[in-house]
């Protein structure tokens, strides 16, 4: 009995060896910051498979391509009395599909970072004016140009508020996700620049600092936001949190293995 669990343990050690370069499952979670309109950040969570490091092998995270898996909606009131016109905000979001790679030239790997090929956060803003619902809205998109610019990619996306020019003008500056320390600057009505920041991180399982994709690992990335409306300017981030986890069948087999070692252990600890 011990054999065959010894036996399941290393079967499962190998699948889970030869699944790296192909695919591994993770759970995550997609946030936005306040936006100014509330305490708290906007967070969306899913669950999804995510192809690592291309037909490579390893346990070195050098490449990770995801395709969505994180979808959600939020509507918030809008409460600064300069908006007065303005009812509230909905957000609806959806993570896109691109592939997060090193940057050029490479960083050491005790140094590791990635960005993004193309991986934008798709969705829109929506200012909801006038009426309540949304019955009439200002839609900003996330993304612009076939998904070339906006959040996660980088470039300008602007909407005027209303038809026959004047109005509202809002825009959205969007950069590349880093897992490094990302920075936004944003004017005040009083002239000042204010510079934000903020950093991602990875580390491997059991608090490993190393750049794992076994099971147990996990990194987060930024993106900042800077966001215009008339004159008044917003600074904030978006942040992706992966979390790789086992794969249902492995984590069962596992078990099993685990499972038929301790009653194997028990048995012979019996008098």
């Amino acid at each position: 009995m011990r054999l065959v669990c010894l036996a399941l343990l290393a079967a499962w050690l190998g699948t889970a060896s030869a699944a790296r370069a192909a695919a591994v499952a993770w759970a995550g979670t997609l946030s936005l910051g306040d936006l100014g309109l509330s305490s708290s950040p906007l967070e969306f969570s899913g669950t999804a498979v995510a192809t690592v490091n291309g037909s490579g092998g390893g346990i070195h995270l050098s490449a990770l391509r995801l395709a969505g898996g994180i979808t959600g909606s939020a509507t918030f009131p809008l409460t600064d009395p300069e908006n007065a016109t303005l009812l509230s905000l909905r957000v609806e979001v959806t993570l896109g599909t691109g592939t997060l790679t090193p940057f050029a030239p490479p960083a050491p790997p005790a140094q590791a970072q990635l960005t993004q090929a193309t991986l934008p956060i798709r969705g829109r803003m929506r200012f909801c004016v006038l009426f309540p619902g949304c019955v009439a809205s200002v839609p900003l998109s996330f993304t612009a140009h076939q998904g070339q610019s906006g959040v996660g990619i980088g470039g300008l996306v602007t909407v005027d508020g209303f038809a026959k020019g004047g109005g509202l003008a809002i825009s959205l500056r969007g950069a590349p996700w880093t897992i490094r320390t990302a920075s936004v600057s944003v004017t005040t009505s009083g002239g000042d620049t204010v510079t934000l920041t903020s950093a991602g991180w990875i580390h491997g399982p059991y608090s490993l600092t190393s750049s794992t994709v076994l099971a147990g690992g996990a990194l987060s990335l930024v993106t900042p936001m800077q966001i215009t409306a008339g004159a008044q300017q917003s600074g904030t981030f978006a942040r992706l949190t992966l979390r790789f986890v086992p794969e249902p069948g492995r984590l069962l087999l596992l078990a099993a293995g685990l499972g038929g070692l301790l009653a194997t252990g028990r048995s012979r600890t019996r008098p």
